[in-house]
């Protein structure tokens, strides 16, 4: 193949486009700098290796090959993925988007968590940044590094902090921090230290902080 690019040294993950020269089709090769620094990043690194291997959906990424340029096990320590090329991602897309185009690349992303959700896998990491997009407004969902078998262990960490929702991590301030009663029906130990690890908030009383607001105005909101 022949490559389009550079790879970055400082990331951990780069993605440049290349050039099949038997199928002389576009493909993007994604490169895992260094997976086995750390349990941590292994486990990402074989997570999504075997997730893209098994995807095959038009609203999913897929995976067309894999590869290192090592000779020997001493000297594994990159290996590359081969994927379909696509132009850009969400992220970087400028201007508005019409009315059409959204919903379009909405029922992209929602036929894409379908299939995946439908194979018992939850990503974890959806964002602007992992949704690639074509001159064609056709939709993928990317980077499964984060994703999770259903019934799998959870680890604490999900969704990059940037896109999380303000609620998960507001809401106890407004809530309270929830008290021993609620924290013993938790079947997780991790779950019970974090919790008990917050500072204490008492819940606060929504008529002080919506004085305006009735109970049948906000449930108004909550149906409509």
């Amino acid at each position: 193949m022949e490559a389009r690019g550079h790879f970055s040294r400082e990331e951990i993950n780069s993605t440049v486009s290349a050039m099949n020269e038997k199928s002389k089709e576009k493909v993007a090769i994604k490169k895992l700098h260094r997976p086995f620094q750390s349990e941590i990043f292994a486990k990402r690194a074989y997570r999504e290796l075997r997730l893209l291997k098994h995807m095959k959906h038009e609203n999913v990424i897929g995976l067309q090959d894999v590869f290192t340029p090592a000779c020997s096990l001493d000297d594994f320590q990159d290996f590359y993925l081969v994927m379909p090329y696509m132009y850009t991602d969400l992220s970087k897309v400028r201007g508005q988007l019409s009315e059409d185009k959204v919903q379009f690349l909405v029922y992209q992303m929602l036929c894409g968590l379908r299939y995946i959700h439908k194979a018992g896998i939850i990503h974890r990491d959806l964002k602007p940044g992992n949704l690639a997009v074509n001159q064609d407004c056709e939709l993928k969902i990317l980077d499964f590094g984060l994703a999770r078998s259903a019934d799998a262990e959870m680890t604490g960490y999900v969704v990059t902090r940037w896109y999380r929702a303000p609620e998960l991590s507001q809401i106890m301030k407004v809530c309270g921090v929830p008290g021993q009663e609620f924290i013993q029906k938790l079947e997780s130990p991790e779950a019970r230290s974090y919790i008990k690890g917050l500072p204490r908030h008492p819940r606060k009383d929504f008529s002080t902080l919506f004085p305006r607001a009735s109970e049948q105005g906000e449930f108004k909101c909550i149906i409509v």
